[in-house]
């Protein structure tokens, strides 16, 4: 899709946005975030960036965040890790590639890829959460990640080319 399609399909879908930005990026991509009051399932409002590659200028990439800034709750972590399980669910119900499938992964001290898959395109999915705890096993022993401190977000990603993205890359000899 073009920018001009996106932004039609995105004015359709999500009526009630309550902003649209455009900025470009150093791999020479260009985003529009539209920020929207809220978008199932994640609670609460969050921000919908659309990615268009560097040469074909078409649709790449999609991102959905849910973000809970401040120190949110205990209620609202689980609120989002209710989200992000609802998501993984849904994904647990297509056919991904083998090998491509990656659950509960830790991502870092207080966040976990809850899902990530690829289909016989090349085409790839994730749902990540950052700010929650999560329990991991080492070495064949249970352990808990940190407590959290901070935002909590949810991000869902669409990548239309995991392995060969439309952006903008240094060729060798260049630099």
């Amino acid at each position: 899709m073009t920018r001009a399609e996106v932004l039609a399909m995105a004015a359709k879908d999500f009526p009630e946005r309550t902003r649209v930005e455009e900025s470009d990026s150093p791999d020479r991509t260009h985003l529009v975030s539209i920020s929207v009051p809220s978008a199932e399932p994640g609670p609460g409002p969050a921000t919908i960036n659309y990615v268009f590659g560097a040469t074909t200028k078409k649709l790449i990439a999609v991102n959905v965040i849910w973000l809970m800034e401040g120190e949110p709750s205990p209620a609202a972590r689980a609120r989002m890790i209710a989200a992000g399980s609802a998501l993984t669910a849904d994904f647990l119900g297509y056919f991904w590639e083998p090998q491509t499938v990656a659950r509960g992964v830790p991502a870092g001290p207080i966040a976990v890829i809850l899902f990530a898959g690829a289909d016989d395109r090349d085409a790839g999915v994730e749902v990540r959460l950052d700010g929650i705890q999560y329990d991991f096993t080492i070495n064949g022993q249970p352990a808990r990640s940190q407590a959290p401190k901070g935002p909590v977000r949810l991000r869902l990603s669409y990548v239309a080319n995991r392995t060969n993205p439309d952006i903008y890359r240094i060729k060798p000899g260049e630099f």
